[in-house]
């Protein structure tokens, strides 16, 4: 394999791709790029062939519901920072949640829609980018997913209550990420890909940000490298009284349980 001339980040969503990312980009002046190819609204739609669940659609506000808008929105995200004519990025910082379509993970979650993870890594390193896999335990993904979902922030799907988020998550999207989270731990050892959890990531920021950089080879600019935790705080646009609330205060007892049990790896999660 060629020496890294960038980073392939593959992140379970609402696991900090943000946070890395966002911060990657501030001490590399490289632009990052969400998702592996360009895609048009037109082709994003043709990949929702499963439609709605309908417990989601039922759930879904109604500025959420034109799934052309969606497609649309998503399309815009594909093509930011993306070089015209550029397909496939061959360096740099490129992310991606490592579904077969992300859209149709939002509002029909399956198992099926998750991709490979040794078919990711090796579209990874064929172009020189080093993966990093970025995850999270399970309950604190559900939560963030949960609040998110409900707060109108998201511009794909916005959910008109807590209560309905909290539900969907747990018995829809929650299964999914679980197992997506073990069959990427499974295979990063293997593979000598580094699986990076999220709360290593802000306990130690200077640690991880500075090897993940070295890893990828990205072209750090001295000085933009902090060792004070504090300066990492603005990385993502989260408020702390909302999305920072606690997992236990957004689900319901029966909820916990389920998310307490999807993954063994995270069965220990505060």
């Amino acid at each position: 394999m060629n020496e890294a001339r960038g980073l392939c980040l593959i992140s379970i969503p609402k696991s900090g791709t943000m946070f890395l990312s966002g911060y990657l980009e501030k001490i590399s002046q490289c632009k990052a790029v969400f998702g592996l190819e360009r895609r048009s609204a037109a082709e994003l739609a043709r990949e929702l062939t499963q439609g709605w669940h309908p417990d989601i659609q039922a759930a879904a506000d109604d500025r959420s519901i034109d799934l052309a808008s969606m497609c649309r929105r998503f399309a815009l995200m594909l093509n930011r920072n993306r070089p015209q004519g550029d397909c496939m990025p061959t360096s740099g910082i490129v992310t991606d949640h490592g579904y077969t379509s992300f859209l149709q993970f939002l509002i029909n979650p399956s198992p099926d829609q998750i991709a490979c993870p040794r078919m990711l890594i090796q579209w990874a390193r064929d172009r020189s980018l080093a993966p990093v896999f970025l995850y999270r335990p399970i309950p604190e993904v559900a939560n963030s997913l949960a609040l998110f979902l409900a707060s109108g922030k998201s511009f794909l799907l916005i959910l008109r209550s807590i209560e309905q988020a909290a539900d969907i998550v747990t018995n829809l999207h929650a299964p999914v990420l679980a197992a997506q989270t073990a069959a990427w731990l499974d295979i990063a050892s293997e593979q000598n890909v580094l699986a990076l959890s999220y709360q290593e990531l802000i306990a130690d920021p200077s640690r991880w940000i500075a090897e993940v950089a070295r890893q990828s080879m990205l072209p750090i600019v001295v000085g933009k490298l902090s060792e004070d935790p504090a300066a990492y705080r603005p990385w993502t646009y989260r408020r702390r009284s909302q999305m920072s609330a606690s997992w236990c205060d957004t689900f319901n007892p029966r909820q916990q349980a389920v998310l307490r049990s999807l993954c063994p790896v995270h069965r220990e999660a505060p």
